[in-house]
């Protein structure tokens, strides 16, 4: 974890299994916010991201969500630390 400006960015390594896109991505960043998810997926829509897959239950408590940023680039928006000690 890395200190950004009273904010701390984890960043999660991990090998990317082609699942028969047309361009691999090279990078695929897992982001837990510092709000709820569901909050920062509204908030990113707003700012012209896009949902890809919606992966959270039926009961609106475990899940991720994968969004493509404007250019096409993935990434998924997980749930908070709070969110996660919270279940």
């Amino acid at each position: 974890m890395y200190p950004c400006q009273q904010r701390y960015l984890a960043v999660l390594v991990s090998p990317i299994f082609s699942e028969g896109k047309s361009v691999k991505n090279r990078v695929h960043l897992d982001l837990g916010p510092d709000t709820t998810r569901d909050d920062e997926v509204e908030r990113l829509l707003k700012l012209g991201a896009t949902v890809f897959a919606d992966h959270r239950a039926a009961d609106g408590v475990l899940g991720f969500v994968t969004m493509l940023d404007p250019e096409g680039n993935e990434f998924c928006i997980e749930r908070s630390d709070a969110e996660r000690a919270a279940t």
